[in-house]
């Protein structure tokens, strides 16, 4: 593997230039969030930390050998920075979470569109169990969530590990199955039970493989989903979480 060529000045620093050494130095070693805009003052990014001064200096500091081109192309639009002292850090972590869902800034990702958590609904008709997921928060005993990333995934992936062989690029967003014990406990959060009794669909090195890769998706979305849900529910006294909830409960924890 060739070397790295070594540098013979220091690398380019865009926003100790555009900005100046003292901006930096005026920061506080605090919590709160912070604000980038570009040069038409539109909000590229928010971000939150425990120390404003640190965090900031990793921006002034960016390396283009050691960071990602997603933040070299954020350093490379900066005009200026806000900042929002903070009390606590659990206090910027909700700001932020604010800001990021009413101003949706560019470079921001995560926490943007909380409509686009989803509610896992489990209903019993007969002897047939009716299984979907939506992003609607119907007025229903029979709505989990909301839940957040690779829910839809998770949902195909638990299909297969019941027996049944859905697609795996595109699960369905409901299904039909015999009634069976287990999937209401699993998405209130209290067992995960019912993927010990999971066997691959045969014997194959594909079904192998896949049954593996779906057992450990399922188990991360029920730790992350139902699981977290059901301590949070306990905690604050609630029977479901609205998708504007959610990432602020997270927080809190």
């Amino acid at each position: 593997m060739p070397e790295r060529q070594l540098r013979l000045f220091d690398h380019p620093k865009p926003l100790l230039t555009r900005l100046g050494a003292d901006f930096f130095k005026s920061l506080p070693k605090s919590p709160g969030v912070y604000l980038i805009f570009n040069d038409t003052d539109r909000l590229l990014y928010v971000g939150q930390s425990s120390n404003l001064r640190s965090r900031l200096g990793t921006y002034k500091n960016a390396n283009p050998n050691h960071v990602p081109r997603k933040v070299l192309r954020l350093v490379h639009s900066v005009a200026r920075i806000a900042i929002e002292p903070c009390e606590t850090p659990l206090a910027a972590r909700l700001r932020e979470n604010e800001l990021l869902r009413t101003r949706r800034p560019r470079f921001n990702r995560m926490n943007t569109w909380p409509k686009a958590y989803w509610f896992v609904g489990c209903r019993e008709e007969g002897d047939v169990l009716r299984l979907w997921i939506t992003l609607q928060a119907e007025e229903t005993d029979h709505l989990y969530g909301a839940f957040k990333a690779n829910t839809r995934a998770a949902f195909g992936a638990l299909l297969r590990l019941l027996g049944h062989p859905v697609s795996l690029f595109r699960p369905p967003r409901s299904f039909e199955l015999p009634a069976r014990n287990g999937l209401r406990e699993f998405f209130g959060g209290t067992s995960d039970r019912l993927l010990a009794e999971a066997t691959p669909l045969d014997e194959s090195t594909f079904a192998q493989t896949l049954f593996l890769h779906d057992q450990e998706l399922v188990m991360r979305f029920f730790e992350s989903g139902p699981s977290r849900n059901r301590r949070i529910c306990e905690k604050y006294g609630l029977t479901r979480i609205p998708q504007e909830r959610l990432d602020d409960l997270i927080a809190i924890g």
